[in-house]
């Protein structure tokens, strides 16, 4: 690896080299006195005698290039040669142009790697020693007065929490928190120091919003465009509702959040939902252009849930993205809604908490309506089709497509009907030319695995591909016609 600092290459070329690290071996090969000391798993590496003037000149002139440092073995470099390196140097920091820094182990030698150029920490393994990191992050603040992208997912404490709070201008902050300490939605909004930098948050796992209003007359956010709230448990719709009351988001474009329905198997409150939706408008001036509640969760344990037609104010956000896993049966009418909404939708899905009631003929609506859906999520019952003639050829650039299929016993065992799942797969086809098939799916119940329902990717693969084969068919003939006509010219 000494190698790397050969005369042979130029000075661009070295900074291409050095420029990533995973392993900080070559670095310290660059000093004579680094070497193997002890032996088998006592085996590690050290620096014997000093370190003379030149050679810290060298280290450190390769130190600086390293920019981006991943700390995903465990090092065999002794920590007394971090310690000897930044005593010959006169330096507090091994990688004084480190940019972005990257950590899945738990080790007590990132405290020498706090660079004033730090951009980008992540930290991501749940041995990480929490002392650690919190001693880590809180040195960060004084020290990378640029950072700005933060992200956690191991275990949280309160020390990490505070020293994540004191960070001065992120701008990107995701925590994932791995263990049952509960973290308090409000209370980090109103201690959070980067509030005026921060354009995505995203915090995930044990999590609580209070039932009390907040200390703090409003929770401003100006710069935040991308929200996730997504908790280990569901969070109250009224306790969210709560929070954005004292909320100003006004620049907001997406958002997304795992809420809890209060509902029985008999009745819903929409109210609590339809209180919650004009609350977010008001908080981010209906900027929203994606609204997520995420995926159908065990934890909603109701059996109704709303119509969109219980939820109008919908209408008032531009939405290009929805995801909504907790809906009464979708209806043509809610079809119709959504088409008249949000001509401009990119990704839908929709979900259901009882049986569906949508046939085909709501898949060609949504086709004719909505030119721009890159993606569709949905659930349908299958009541027949229609003619394949009858389907309109459309070049619609729908990119994924997920159905899940309820079938009558009559469409998987009537032998007259065997011929429907390769009648819908054209008709699909005819829909939706465009389609990314390994990232489609057709689902159907459990119990008809070796239905030829489940081959209608595949089908759709082979249509595809005869289609294209045709298309370099007419090419070929028309150029070939081109050279005959000009030959016997």
């Amino acid at each position: 690896m000494r190698r790397l600092n050969m005369r042979s290459f130029s000075a661009p070329a070295l900074d291409a080299l050095w420029w990533a690290m995973e392993d900080l071996q070559p670095l310290f090969s660059l000093l004579e006195g680094f070497r193997i000391e002890g032996q088998g798993a006592a085996e590690t590496f050290a620096i014997c005698g000093p370190i003379l003037e030149g050679e810290c000149n060298i280290f450190v002139k390769y130190a600086m290039r390293i920019r981006f440092y991943s700390m995903t073995t465990e090092s065999n470099i002794h920590t007394s040669a971090y310690v000897k390196v930044l005593r010959a140097t006169s330096r507090s920091c091994l990688l004084p142009c480190l940019n972005y820094l990257q950590c899945t182990i738990g080790s007590p030698l990132l405290l020498f790697l706090i660079s004033p150029l730090l951009r980008l920490f992540c930290a991501e393994s749940p041995s990480l020693e929490p002392c650690d990191i919190h001693t880590f992050i809180d040195e960060l603040g004084p020290v990378a007065q640029n950072l700005k992208c933060l992200r956690l997912k191991l275990p949280l404490t309160n020390s990490i929490l505070q020293a994540v709070i004191q960070a001065p201008s992120l701008e990107y902050l995701s925590l994932h928190s791995e263990n049952d300490h509960s973290l308090s939605v409000t209370r980090f909004f109103e201690d959070l120091s980067s509030s005026a930098t921060l354009k995505f948050l995203r915090l995930a796992g044990a999590m609580h919003i209070d039932n009390g209003p907040s200390t703090v007359p409003m929770l401003s956010f100006p710069n935040l465009w991308d929200f996730k709230l997504e908790p280990k448990e569901l969070l109250a719709v009224k306790n969210v509702t709560s929070f954005f009351r004292y909320a100003k988001l006004p620049w907001l474009a997406k958002f997304k959040c795992h809420i809890a329905l209060i509902a029985t198997n008999e009745t819903l409150k929409p109210d609590d939902l339809s209180d919650f939706l004009n609350t977010l408008g008001q908080a981010t001036n209906f900027s929203l252009h994606e609204l997520d509640f995420g995926r159908y969760q065990k934890a909603y344990k109701s059996k109704v849930g709303p119509t969109i037609a219980d939820l109008p104010i919908l209408a008032r956000f531009q939405l290009l993205d929805l995801r909504i896993p907790f809906l009464n049966p979708v209806s043509p009418g809610d079809i119709k809604f959504m088409i008249n909404s949000w001509p401009d939708l990119r990704h839908l899905e929709l979900g259901s908490l009882q049986h569906p009631k949508l046939g085909f003929e709501e898949i060609v609506r949504i086709a004719n309506g909505l030119p721009r859906l890159r993606s569709l999520r949905m659930e349908f019952i299958f009541r027949g089709l229609p003619s394949i003639n009858e389907v309109p050829v459309l070049r619609h650039k729908m990119g994924v497509l997920i159905l899940r299929l309820f079938l009558a016993e009559s469409s998987i065992d009537d032998p007259a009907r065997l011929d429907d799942p390769m009648v819908f797969a054209r008709c699909i086809d005819r829909l939706f030319p465009k389609l990314e098939l390994p990232n489609c799916g057709f689902l159907v119940p459990n119990g008809f695995d070796t239905s030829p329902w489940t081959r209608i990717g595949l089908i759709l693969l082979q249509l595809q591909g005869a289609r294209n084969d045709q298309a370099l068919r007419v090419d070929g003939t028309s150029k070939s016609d081109t050279e005959s006509d000009v030959s016997m010219s």
